[in-house]
């Protein structure tokens, strides 16, 4: 229901709290997005450096307390088929900035790298300019 600018909006200071927070690029403490979600809300890590992940896989269960904190690569659950059926029935739309084809691979990684991207970055495995 609501997406978060993480170069404009400070959603821990202020900022009504989610039932869930999916971060495609996770950028804060695992304590800020604790912060930030209601009581049995649910935070799951989809992207952000190693470290934003690995401390979501190792340590959310420790840290979750009446939440859940986790990632992406945890373990397929309720809360993953939930979001599942909210990309199928279109509820949940995610955001393409650039798809590239696999032999453009490199240039991909180089755009990324600007740091300017407004979504995800595709590269298609199914790349017929070879």
């Amino acid at each position: 229901d609501h997406v978060i600018d993480y170069t404009k909006d400070d959603f821990v200071r202020g900022g009504p709290q989610s039932d869930v927070i999916v971060a495609t690029a996770g950028y804060r403490s695992l304590a800020d997005y604790k912060r930030a979600l209601k009581a049995h809300g649910v935070y799951v890590a989809t992207g952000g450096d190693m470290k934003q992940i690995f401390e979501a896989m190792l340590l959310g269960r420790v840290l979750s307390g009446d939440k859940k904190i986790g990632s992406l690569l945890l373990k397929v659950n309720q809360d993953l088929d939930f979001m599942s059926e909210l990309l199928e029935s279109g509820q949940v739309v995610p955001v393409i900035d650039k798809t590239f084809p696999l032999s453009q691979a490199v240039a991909a990684l180089k755009y990324y790298a600007q740091g300017r991207t407004r979504g995800k970055i595709v590269v298609s495995v199914n790349d017929d300019s070879r």
